[in-house]
């Protein structure tokens, strides 16, 4: 980007411009006359010291604007005052007298120009090209301007109405006071006003962030049981007694995005699991961990081997066990023994069904049951008491 550029010294005062003026309009206007143009210079540029913060000692600056009719303006500047500057001030001014500058304006990059620059850290800005004059600032309180030191502003201008002159106007302005500057996590930051950007709110010169008068955000409280509450930060706790909770900054509780803790399921057959309370359908304990006896046993029937019955624990059980069993008739299996009969014969048979002598578990081997005696007559008539 190129212009046709005079750049004058700096003047304080229109008394003290018109002599330089009249110089280079007479020269303009005979280069014009004569049919020669002027040389193209390189972008508008000044150099030198301000020493006071404020507008009485503002710069007027011409520019010779010819096509491409904007371009950049370059300010290195001495602070060769006392106080350290937290601002710097622009506007577009008439040098000739009768202009219209109204089109003449600044232009970052949102509006096709280029972002001003600065040799000064967190460079903020503002433009107003509705008045006319058109008018730019550069805010950097954040890093000032010390006294001696040495600065560097560029800003981008547009003359589309192609006049041939405009000038540049600049001034500093000091370190404006600190306010209290909150943001939406509830923190507070002592800076000036330009400096407190959105999403930050500030509340004025001279206020304080001692104490913290930023409001503080809710977010979700994850207590360690799982269950979720929309509180503050320092609130995150609660129940019967305090228990600290995890907390997230604008956490919901709908739905519940809290981790939830296992636990012992203890199942009605006495088995145990860890797991989530969702996935227990027996009995839970929040952070049991299934240790032995953290379950009760169910008790059953047991069946012992000569037919009886007890209700008991399968781990006293010596017979057949069968869980929740009640020991009802019929429950256990009878066992068969041998039965003699008063006549010395034998069956397998269960003691209900025995009108003899019954022996549990007998299976009515040769010589198990006592045989009776009678009497026996021979052929000679006697009589003898013996077996059969």
């Amino acid at each position: 980007m190129r212009n046709i550029a005079n750049v004058a010294s700096p003047v304080k005062s229109q008394t003290c411009r018109q002599p330089v003026w009249i110089v280079l309009c007479a020269a303009i206007w005979a280069a014009s006359f004569l049919g020669v143009s002027p040389a193209l210079a390189s972008d508008g540029s000044w150099t030198g010291s301000i020493g006071c913060p404020d507008e009485t000692c503002i710069v007027d600056v011409s520019h010779n604007d010819f096509t491409p009719f904007k371009g950049n303006f370059t300010v290195t500047v001495q602070n060769s005052g006392s106080a350290p500057w937290g601002d710097f001030h622009f506007r577009i001014f008439d040098p000739m007298g009768g202009q219209d500058i109204s089109n003449v304006s600044f232009l970052d990059a949102s509006m096709g120009g280029y972002d001003p620059t600065s040799s000064q850290a967190g460079l903020r800005w503002t433009i107003d090209n509705v008045v006319v004059g058109a008018q730019m600032a550069l805010y950097f309180c954040s890093d000032p301007v010390m006294p001696g030191e040495t600065a560097t502003f560029v800003v981008y201008t547009a003359n589309p109405d192609h006049l041939s002159f405009f000038g540049v106007a600049f001034y500093p302005s000091p370190v404006p006071p600190v306010g209290a500057c909150c943001y939406p996590d509830g923190s507070c930051v002592l800076t000036c006003q330009y400096d407190c950007v959105a999403p930050g709110f500030w509340h004025g010169e001279l206020t304080s962030c001692t104490p913290n008068l930023c409001p503080q955000p809710t977010g979700s409280c994850c207590y360690p049981d799982g269950t979720c509450a929309v509180t503050l930060q320092e609130d995150c706790s609660g129940g019967e007694a305090p228990r600290s909770g995890i907390w997230t900054m604008f956490g919901v509780c709908e739905p519940n995005t809290c981790e939830q803790p296992t636990g012992s399921c203890c199942y009605p057959d006495g088995t145990c699991a860890v797991t989530l309370l969702s996935a227990c359908t027996g009995t839970w304990t929040m952070f049991g961990t299934c240790a032995p006896g953290d379950c009760a046993q169910p008790t059953g029937s047991c069946c012992y081997p000569d037919g009886t019955c007890a209700v008991t624990l399968l781990s006293a059980c010596t017979g057949t066990w069968t869980m929740f069993g009640t020991c009802a008739p019929g429950d256990c299996t009878q066992p068969t023994g041998s039965c003699c009969y008063p006549d010395g014969t034998c069956a397998v048979t269960l003691l209900s069904a025995c009108t003899g002598t019954w022996t549990m578990f007998g299976t009515c081997a040769p010589g198990d049951c006592t045989q009776p005696t009678g009497s026996c007559c021979y052929p000679d008539g006697t009589c003898a008491v013996t077996l059969l």
